[in-house]
């Protein structure tokens, strides 16, 4: 019986790792932590509520898509890890006993989260923008998670648990520290976003069928050249792999 066939995009648990790791290895080690304290929340809140459960899992899924997004590691390490400890300190009620925690975590969280749309919607080619008209998508991605994010609480706060926090002043105050969170995102955009999408070599150019970059442009630029008996080579397209120039026959001519 002949084996299943395996393509060139099957999908294998080393697949997979090379897909969700995040390279480098100190962002590497942050984010499994960080993945870890998400998990471990997620079992923890199973049996205090559903209000809980459902933030942690929340987490969970957004740790995916920050694995999946093209940004730099330590930009993916830190996306991460702000996640699930936003969580845990809303869990511990370190919001109602620490002084402008909640304000500190809008702001972090909201911006990171504001990159990694706009990331996506670039790497995506839904949009072509300016520096200044990234600053702007950037800008109103974050304050519609902002204010998704609040309108979520009122509805848990309505309908699920009212000790939810909400109230004027506390919604005002988190859309102000989201909307500049944006704010100082979009402005550092493009140093928080790689230029390659995830997959490939990141902050380089990704190889295509084992043919290196320096290859490629190599490839191209032997174009025209003579071999050694003076007969000029084959032309060969750049980026064409296993492609070798043609060579005259060896021997006396008849």
């Amino acid at each position: 019986m002949a084996s299943p066939r395996t393509g060139a995009h099957a999908v294998t648990p080393a697949a997979v790792r090379r897909m969700l790791g995040v390279p480098g290895r100190w962002s590497g080690a942050v984010a499994a932590l960080a993945t870890a304290a998400s998990v471990l929340g997620l079992l923890a809140t199973l049996w205090d509520g559903p209000v809980a459960a459902a933030l942690f899992a929340l987490v969970l899924l957004g740790d995916v898509v920050v694995r999946l997004a093209p940004l730099r590691p330590p930009v993916q390490a830190v996306t991460v890890l702000c996640l699930p400890a936003a969580a845990w300190a809303a869990l511990a009620d370190a919001y109602q006993r620490v002084s402008g925690l909640d304000l500190l975590a809008h702001w972090a969280v909201t911006g990171l989260l504001a990159v990694l749309a706009a990331a996506l919607v670039g790497r995506g080619g839904w949009l072509r923008a300016t520096p200044a008209g990234t600053v702007l998508l950037t800008v109103a991605l974050g304050t519609t998670l902002a204010v998704v994010w609040e309108f979520g609480e009122w509805v848990g706060h309505t309908l699920l648990d009212p000790g939810i926090q909400v109230g004027y002043d506390d919604t005002v105050g988190d859309l102000a520290a989201g909307a500049l969170g944006a704010l100082v995102a979009g402005l550092l955009h493009d140093r928080l976003v790689t230029g390659t999408p995830h997959g490939g070599s990141r902050g380089g150019a990704s190889p295509a069928h084992g043919v290196s970059a320096e290859g490629a442009s190599a490839g191209g630029r032997r174009t025209g050249a003579a071999t050694d008996g003076g007969t000029p080579a084959t032309r060969t397209p750049a980026g064409s792999p296993g492609t070798l120039p043609s060579r005259p026959p060896v021997g006396p001519a008849a």
